[in-house]
């Protein structure tokens, strides 16, 4: 169920809050992997996970300065319960910090999250060919499993910063416009667990601080895009000829931290330019 009320305040002004209790399936692996039980035998642990499930509760003020400029400030605060982690209490494993791969394991709907945050969002509306869109947010993602300490999620970057802009150019009155777009995005660095350097060179691979999960965090995420296009109209259809660039300037941002047996040495792994 959902539900949300809107307060008009003034012509300009509106004042809104919502609420939602959301149900979510597992990824669909989780459910089909087997381990050997304790007689030798396979068994599928996970086949009767429940869903995850959360509290969104939601406050918004929206100001429209005039027709082609608002602004909307908004702070919610999601409670997650449900949530497979993993039945070891020693295993800091939850499903929520899970980007990739499944969860070879056990797993028990015992763990929980919270996140809240602040946003604010600024606009200019198209208005002569010109229109932009500044985003950007402060959030916490926290995480619990069965030992009853809250700590940071892989994803607790704490802020995001993007800007959205274009304009539009008339080559021909009416047939012909070249576009220009840019995206920027700035964001917090993903959170890793640290690596115990000296006990990795002894084991020959990585060996983290389990104790201390999720509490390094990565350098900033930051992407530029661009994006040029060309337009012409025709009396029943129109032609759009474009070149998009992601990451235009060729960062390549930092993914997570490896123990590089060859140099002995942490580094970093990183994404594509």
């Amino acid at each position: 169920p959902r539900t949300a009320l809107l307060f008009p305040l003034t012509p300009k002004k509106t004042f809104s809050i919502a609420y939602g209790l959301h149900s979510q399936l597992q990824p669909t692996g989780t459910y089909f992997i087997k381990i050997k039980n304790q007689h030798g035998i396979d068994y599928k642990p996970n086949a009767d996970l429940g869903f995850s499930k959360a509290h969104h509760f939601i406050a918004a003020l929206h100001y429209n300065l005039d027709r082609y400029h608002s602004i909307k400030l908004e702070a919610y605060y999601q409670y997650l319960y449900n949530i497979p982690v993993s039945q070891l209490v020693a295993n800091k494993v939850s499903i929520l910090n899970i980007s990739e791969g499944i969860l070879a394991e056990p797993l028990i709907n015992e763990g929980k999250g919270k996140n809240k945050g602040l946003e604010i969002t600024a606009e200019r509306f198209l208005k002569n060919s010109f229109y932009y869109i500044l985003a950007g947010s402060w959030y916490e993602s926290k995480y619990k499993t069965t030992d009853g300490i809250w700590r940071n999620t892989r994803f607790n970057g704490n802020y995001t910063l993007s800007l959205t802009g274009g304009n539009e150019f008339s080559i021909k009155r009416g047939k012909s416009y070249l576009g220009i777009n840019l995206k920027t995005t700035l964001l917090g660095g993903f959170r890793t667990t640290p690596i115990n350097i000296e006990a990795s060179r002894q084991n020959g691979s990585v060996v983290y601080y389990n104790d201390l999960t999720f509490q390094n965090k990565l350098p900033d995420y930051h992407r530029l895009d661009f994006r040029i296009s060309y337009r012409n109209n025709y009396k029943r259809f129109s032609l759009i000829t474009s070149i998009d660039i992601q990451n235009v300037m060729n960062r390549e941002n930092a993914e997570k931290e490896i123990y590089n047996p060859l140099t002995k040495q942490i580094e970093y792994a990183r994404q594509n330019g």
